[in-house]
Formats: C-alpha cells, structure tokens, sequence
C-alpha cells in the first residue's frame, strides 16, 4: 500500500513537470534530457557494478552531458576538447586503477 501511495504522489508531481518542460521546449527540454539520460546512466552504473564491472561513473557522466550539450547546440572547440580528454582520461586512469577488468570497466564507462 506505501509503494502504491508513493507512486501516485510521484505521478502527480512528476506528470505536470514532464507536460512542463515538453510544452515549453528548448532549454527546459534539455534540461529534461539531460536528467533523464544521468539518470538512467546511473542506473546502468548500479547495474553494471553487479556484474562486477567497476565504471568510472563521475568522468562518464561528464561525458554523457558533454555530448548531449554538443547536440544540442551544435559543434564548440571546447566542448570537442573536453570530450577528448575525458575519453583519455578513462582509458588512462583504467591503467592505474587495479579494479576489476580494465576492459570490462571502459566497457561498461563508455557504453552507460
């Protein structure tokens, strides 16, 4: 009975955001997005360390939200910059890390 109140109180706070931010658009779209995407990245996160992979959860996040900001307003130097040094950095640090599979950790980093 707790988790049917729980969820209805989720649906009705929940519903008016998500009509919100689609009827308005552009910035607070993003912003949707980009919540839902760390969200679900967290997700896999969780999932994945089950599995006995160790992510790199904070520079792949960073990286999730670096990309949907270059898609969603266009090519910046910057943003391509950091993008590339956060992609060295995780196959960097994997080397020094002695967690798990270096493989299996970038694996599952690059594909949350």
């Amino acid at each position: 009975m707790k988790e049917l109140i729980i969820r209805i109180l989720v649906a009705v706070v929940g519903i008016p955001i998500l009509v919100f931010c689609i009827w308005g658009g552009g910035d607070w779209f993003f912003f949707l997005i980009l919540v839902l995407a760390l969200t679900g990245q967290w997700e896999f996160y969780r999932l994945a360390r089950g599995k006995e992979a160790h992510p790199q959860m904070i520079p792949g996040m960073f990286l999730t939200a670096s990309l949907l900001y270059l898609i969603e307003y266009g090519s910046d130097n910057i943003i391509i910059s950091v993008m590339l040094l956060l992609l060295l950095f995780i196959m960097a640090a994997e080397m020094f890390r002695n967690i798990g599979s270096p493989l299996l950790n970038t694996g599952a980093t690059f594909l949350g």
